[in-house]
């Protein structure tokens, strides 16, 4: 079979985000057939995608800008231009933002790429500014050929009901490697007495540092939590993003600095949340999380705002809770959980479709039709 030529542009950096996770588990069972290119305008960070892309003799290529500047439009547009071309059969457009969808997806379709995919992999706060986007970027109708969202909220944030209700519509579930999710024991003590907490609870969540994750909330509904169970300890893990210095500073105005602890940009995730007990994720928004079925797939109970879409329902570990109530109740309702044991959700993960091997399979199909 001839190798098809398929570039894979970002409009976030490489880093250890959502995103990433989600391309480095497609890529992974990805047949040989394929010649791939990683663009992003950004920074790549993700030794895991390096190391396997150096593996495959493909390529990665990262501008290096800086992605909180206030050029980030311009960056992701310049890149766009220099390296979208039509050597490529296929470009798979990445992002959380439409303004990238459809700025890259039109420079795509003008340079003459036989097929052009779109991916939303976030879902967008609903109000009148999103009406507005949708409608001057409408024409992305026009740029596109396959629409891709990895849930219904991050396709309605994105797309027209013309363009959901179409045959070149899908979603693409986040499939993960659920081999590496199977709860194990030895690498949990491990990880609790290589960070000190064997005899503590342990909260977590894992998500980039943005507004959206919400993880000031989550700060006040951990501080709650101490007053209940004063051996606790918090971790927060994730990709760099905008929120950082925020959180560091809420955490030193709160004193609680000696019982959270933040991580960034982790290969050893899934060793993580073994080691946790609780996985909290107050979102203000999601399109699909990739690390709430994760999280699920160890087996611990997981707690989710009720903002994040309901598909992230996917085993009996899954609870929610109204981010209208206070971070009092939040952590009462964390108190409850933490007398919950771990189960078993592979097979019903599994059965729900988030088996990366099976979407990657998916994922493919559609590129050499």
């Amino acid at each position: 079979m001839k190798k098809i030529s398929v570039m894979e542009f970002f409009g976030e950096p490489l880093n250890y985000g959502g995103q990433e996770a989600f391309i480095i588990n497609m890529y992974r069972n990805f047949s040989p057939n394929m010649k791939i290119t990683f663009v992003t305008p950004f920074e790549v960070t993700n030794s895991m995608l390096v190391d396997l892309a150096e593996k495959k003799k493909d390529i990665i290529i990262g501008d290096n800008k800086c992605f909180n500047s206030k050029l980030r439009k311009k960056f992701i547009i310049e890149t766009a231009k220099k390296y979208i071309s039509s050597e490529y059969d296929v470009i798979h457009i990445h992002s959380g933002s439409l303004f990238t969808l459809y700025v890259c997806s039109k420079i795509a379709k003008k340079v003459g790429i036989k097929k052009v995919i779109v991916h939303s992999h976030s879902a967008s706060k609903r109000g009148l500014k999103n009406k507005i986007l949708k409608f001057c970027f409408r024409n992305i109708k026009k740029n596109a050929d396959l629409f891709f969202a990895c849930s219904k909220e991050a396709a309605e944030g994105k797309y027209s009901n013309e363009i959901i209700n179409s045959n070149r519509f899908y979603i693409i579930k986040n499939g993960i490697e659920l081999d590496l999710y199977k709860f194990d024991e030895k690498m949990r003590n491990e990880y609790r007495k290589k960070f000190k907490v064997e005899d503590k609870i342990v909260l977590i969540n894992i998500g980039r540092f943005s507004y959206q994750k919400n993880q000031r909330f989550l700060i006040d509904i951990f501080k709650e939590f101490k007053k209940i169970n004063n051996n606790s300890h918090l971790f927060i893990v994730g990709g760099l993003g905008t929120e950082l210095d925020n959180i560091r500073k809420k955490i030193k105005n709160e004193k609680i600095e000696s019982n959270v602890t933040i991580l960034v940009n982790r290969s050893d995730v899934n060793y993580l949340l073994f080691m946790s007990d609780i996985f909290v994720l107050p979102s203000l928004w999601e399109g699909l999380p990739i690390t709430g079925i994760e999280a699920q797939a160890t087996g611990m109970p997981s707690l989710f705002s009720s903002n994040v879409t309901d598909e992230i329902n996917v085993s009996n570990s899954f609870y929610e809770m109204s981010l209208e109530q206070s971070a009092k109740d939040w952590a009462k309702k964390i108190n409850k959980l933490c007398s919950i044991k771990r189960q078993d959700n592979m097979d019903m993960i599994k059965s729900k479709g988030f088996d990366c091997k099976e979407t990657a399979q998916k994922i493919e199909k559609e590129y050499f039709k």
